[in-house]
């Protein structure tokens, strides 16, 4: 096989694009340029006077979704030194990341006033390239957990722990996978079932949710073949993190809360008998994972 297909099915590694550098100067640039924006939106208010002042790179990357999709293929495939320097102090590329994906939630929200025909059109797109922006800014993190101390760094930062959780229930339905897989992701490396547990208090408290993991059990019954996808991922991060917990006692404690909040697992076998089947394969082994480490 010649190098170059090598390269383009991962069987080898590559040199980046763009140095780890220039990638850290144009995402601050980015993360204050959409924090600007969500605030603006948010209070109905201009830039603040002090913009000028920010650093702006005269040559390189612009607009956000060319950058996002450059910075997610070096961190896909270049060499495990380029993300290793990334995402290390003072570049802090992880912590970048997680604020990046905060402002794009809270961007992320269209408005609900109709002034006329071509604006709604124009926030309907801007609608859809920040929900694009959000999957590959995920997609960006979830590359860099290939290197355990990233994912050691993901876990200790608290804050960008819960916003990958508030992607889960999130309007883009493909972001909610990649969220799903980055959680599971953090659970098979680190075990760390307390931190994601305690992300998804958060978002119970903040959804008004009677228990914990209501909305996403909810969301995992609904019926679809788009829906197939975030099955597998939603109970493959449900039994990583029954898998991990440090004691019985606790992962008695989480399944039959799992439960309380509606997850029905003879429901979702019928489901998975009806679909596709090549597809809900993948859902029902998930399920016969469940079954088999079940301790009620």
């Amino acid at each position: 096989m010649d190098d170059k297909w090598k390269i383009v099915f991962k069987e080898h590694a590559r040199a980046p694009i763009y140095s780890v550098s220039h990638y850290v100067t144009y995402l601050r640039r980015f993360v204050w340029d959409t924090a600007d924006s969500s605030t603006c939106q948010r209070h109905g208010s201009r830039s603040s006077p002090d913009d000028k002042s920010r650093p702006r790179p005269e040559d390189g990357i612009n607009p956000l979704s060319y950058f996002l999709r450059k910075l997610m293929l070096d961190l896909k495939v270049s060499y495990d030194s380029f993300v290793s320097d990334f995402v290390r102090p003072p570049n802090d590329g992880l912590g970048l990341l997680l604020r990046l994906l905060g402002n794009l939630q809270n961007s992320g929200t269209p408005g609900r006033s109709r002034p006329s025909s071509g604006r709604s059109m124009s926030k309907l797109e801007d609608y859809k390239r920040i929900m694009t922006d959000e999957r590959d800014c995920l997609l960006c993190i979830k590359f860099t957990l290939r290197l355990k101390n990233a994912v050691s760094q993901l876990v200790e930062d608290v804050e960008g722990l819960q916003r990958i959780a508030a992607g889960v229930t999130g309007p883009n339905s493909k972001a909610r996978i990649t969220c799903l897989e980055i959680l599971t992701l953090v659970l098979m490396e680190c075990h760390a079932a307390d931190k994601v547990v305690e992300a998804f208090t958060i978002m119970r408290l903040r959804l008004g949710e009677s228990v914990r993991f209501k909305m996403l059990v909810s969301m995992l019954h609904t019926k679809g073949p788009s829906q197939v996808l975030f099955q597998v991922s939603c109970m493959k991060m449900f039994n990583t993190l029954l898998a991990v917990c440090p004691s019985a006692t606790w992962r008695v404690y989480l399944q039959q809360e799992i439960i309380s909040a509606g997850l029905d697992l003879k429901l979702l076998s019928q489901v998975c008998v009806n679909g596709v089947m090549a597809s809900s394969l993948r859902v029902y082994n998930q399920i016969l994972i469940l079954k088999v480490s079940s301790v009620l």
